[in-house]
């Protein structure tokens, strides 16, 4: 297993989209906690620490979704994956190695988002000559913050597995962000029912949306969605031959 994880993170580590999705989460994520403070001094309102380094939490989940599929999708219609068997035949070790090197990628993501983004906050606010919010850090919302970037990264994992095409998975994706968790709730004339979609359970993670369940109950329903995903993924790939 060791040296699948090896494999794997060189993988991972000798695309170009690994450092440019990188170093893409640094800068959108810099500039997000540069405005946010900006905007907070021109207001009158002291900054927090915790409310900056959370402002970028949903788009870095979004670059590491997209890198997990560009990882895992990305063998499959390049077919390196047939190489990738050839290699390691136990496929059920080849996905857990997978899953696991991009949920760690995707985990050091969302950390490297969050720290430029209170970094560059705090140049802002010594910049302006504006004051900080006395309240600490809310250490629970970050740690929340980088799983639920990980987890993300799992499920995109096992996603691209299963449809084993780069565009099908993060057009997917994109669908259930914007039109289905968008649509569900009007069309079931249910606006609690925001609360129960991966959003909304990651959200509850960072203390984010209205309502939200309990950071327990966000948790593991966040991580059954990784295990459906992921187990699906599995059955698919243990009993199909890459293409």
């Amino acid at each position: 297993m060791t040296a699948l994880l090896s494999t794997e993170t060189l993988k991972l580590r000798t695309l170009r989209t690994t450092w440019i999705v990188a170093a893409l989460a640094v800068a959108v994520s810099a500039a997000i906690g540069f405005a946010a403070v900006q905007i907070s001094t021109d207001a009158g309102e002291p900054p927090h620490v915790a409310a900056i380094a959370g402002l970028p939490a949903q788009a870095m989940w979004f670059l590491a979704i997209v890198s997990a599929v560009l990882a895992s999708a990305g063998e499959f219609q390049h077919r390196t994956i047939r190489t990738t068997l050839l290699a390691a035949p136990r496929r059920g070790r080849v996905l857990a190695a997978k899953g696991a090197v991009a949920g760690a990628y995707g985990a050091l993501l969302v950390l490297l988002g969050t720290a430029a983004a209170m970094l560059a906050g705090l140049i802002a606010g010594a910049g302006s000559g504006g004051s900080w919010a006395a309240t600490g850090v809310f250490w629970g919302h970050l740690a929340g913050t980088v799983a639920v970037g990980a987890v993300f990264a799992v499920l995109a994992t096992g996603l691209g597995v299963i449809t084993r095409s780069t565009a099908i998975a993060v057009a997917a994706v994109l669908l259930w962000r914007f039109v289905g968790e968008g649509i569900l709730p009007a069309l079931l004339h249910h606006d609690g029912l925001t609360r129960w979609t991966p959003t909304g359970t990651a959200g509850a993670l960072i203390g984010i949306g209205a309502n939200p369940l309990a950071p327990g109950a966000a948790a593991l329903l966040l991580s059954g969605y990784a295990a459906a995903i992921c187990g699906l993924a599995a059955a698919l790939f243990l009993r199909r031959d890459p293409t």
